[in-house]
């Protein structure tokens, strides 16, 4: 039966929009195995077969052409909408990939908000616990501040004035001017050359002026008193011989070990730690406290491990005696071995003193090495040659400048203090070469050397005329 020409052909399929869609079949231009016509990729079943010619009319072809292109546009419309179909599924898919997407960025950025506000949080404990942390330190320094100072009143140290340190001090330089100008001052027998070794000969290549000054009759005896006050200085101060040849050293050698950095270096000009020295000075007067009253509760037991020390025996004495016999004397030499013992014991009881204060002592003999400039505001002017014409050039350092540092009650660690002057000898003009300039050496009332004064038949400028003056100014 021949279908209607307006009635779409049964074998177009129409696509599904909840999936692809499949090919349609049109009849047309080329033949599949199964007869079906493909016309431009769409398959159609083959048109019926043509009737046999029963006597009827054929179809005009221009209707049967218009026929088969209404089927094609048909074909092409299904293909179409097949594909439009497609197309909104693909869009509808894509609309839920980027929902999907959308939903995912914005749970990370609520993630990563919520993280950044929780870290902000954090920072801000952190900021408030440092800050809580630097109070309570700031309050703990307070704290040992006070603590170290009330420490340092009850631990009983052994408090001396300023006043009567000086005053020792004084009377040990007076003792070693005695013992210089009594044995090598007098009558000093002129000195071509002498032997040195050790310490000693490390010492006269060390200070300028000190060879030639014991070779000179005339500052023979300032150079003794130099040559003795580097002693103490190198030997004594700060070596706890007070505690016995055995036990000084091991209290040196620990002292030395935990002392602040700068004080090992004698030339040290920089910055120093003003608590790191408290504290140092705080353990360094505890500890030689406790030694003394070791030493004090011990006297007289066998079991002591403090041994008395016997000037004598050290060899400290005995190497300082020996780099004098070198040096002649007109003098009893047993007595000039009895008066050094006596100044050796003066200067060991005086570290001993200064041992168990919290405030530092430091003696300063810097201008010993170097040629220095007279400055009244730290040296004093030894009064040597009576009229002789001296100049502002320091010859040589005769005795340290002594300085303090801190007070008692362990403060004031920052300001430094003279307690004494050096005493320095001064370049007279003739051994500079002469001319104007130079200032007249003075004596003990500030007049003018050159006349007058002094006793009859004592030279003035001789080492007995100066040891007068040294005892009236004692007024001894």
């Amino acid at each position: 039966m021949k279908r209607p020409a307006n009635q779409p052909d049964d074998d177009v399929v129409m696509g599904d929009c909840d999936g692809a869609p499949p090919v349609p079949s049109l009849p047309g231009l080329s033949q599949g195995n199964t007869g079906e016509t493909v016309v431009d990729g769409l398959q159609m079943s083959p048109s019926p077969p043509q009737a046999a010619n029963t006597g009827k009319t054929s179809r005009d072809p221009q209707e049967a052409e218009a026929e088969q292109m209404k089927s094609l546009l048909d074909a092409e419309r299904a293909s179409t909408k097949a594909l439009e179909c497609k197309a909104k599924h693909w869009e509808t898919k894509f609309q839920t990939l980027r929902r999907d997407a959308q939903n995912l960025l914005g749970a990370q950025e609520i993630d990563l908000e919520t993280e950044r506000l929780r870290r902000e949080d954090v920072e801000n404990k952190l900021r408030e616990k440092s800050s809580e942390a630097q109070e309570v330190q700031k309050r703990w320094k307070q704290t040992a501040r006070e603590l170290n100072t009330l420490r340092s009143q009850q631990q009983g140290f052994g408090v001396i004035t300023d006043d009567y340190l000086v005053n020792s001090v004084k009377r040990l330089r007076y003792n070693i001017q005695t013992f210089a100008i009594q044995f090598y001052g007098e009558k000093a027998p002129i000195l071509k050359d002498f032997r040195t070794k050790g310490y000693f000969s490390k010492l006269f290549h060390t200070v300028e002026n000190l060879e030639s000054d014991v070779l000179s009759p005339e500052r023979r005896a300032t150079a003794i008193q130099a040559i003795i006050w580097w002693v103490l200085v190198d030997k004594v101060f700060g070596r706890f011989r007070w505690l016995g040849q055995a036990a000084s050293l091991h209290a040196h050698d620990l002292h030395n070990i935990l002392r602040p950095n700068w004080q090992r270096d004698y030339n040290h000009i920089g910055p120093r730690d003003a608590a790191a020295e408290r504290k140092f000075q705080i353990w360094s007067a505890s500890t030689a406290a406790l030694l003394i009253e070791l030493d004090h509760n011990q006297q007289g037991s066998s079991d002591n491990i403090i041994s008395p020390l016997n000037i004598e025996d050290t060899d400290l004495l005995k190497g300082t005696l020996a780099f004098l016999a070198e040096i002649p004397t007109p003098c009893d030499p047993h007595g000039l071995k009895q008066d050094l013992c006596q100044i050796l014991q003066e200067a060991i009881d005086i570290d001993k003193e200064i041992s168990g204060q919290v405030a530092r002592i430091e003696w300063d003999f810097r201008a010993g090495h170097t040629n220095m400039k007279f400055d009244p505001q730290y040296m004093v002017a030894a009064k040597e040659y009576g009229s002789a014409e001296a100049i502002d050039d320091v010859r040589l350092a005769i005795a340290p400048r002594m300085i303090k540092r801190g007070k008692s009650n362990g403060d004031d660690f920052e300001t430094e203090y003279q307690l004494v002057p050096m005493e320095v000898s001064l370049m007279l003009a003739s051994e500079n070469g002469g001319g104007d300039g130079g200032v007249k050496a003075q004596d003990d009332d500030g007049v003018e050397a050159g006349g007058g004064g002094g006793r009859e038949g004592v030279k003035r400028g001789s080492s007995a005329w100066v040891r007068e003056k040294i005892l009236a100014r004692l007024g001894k």
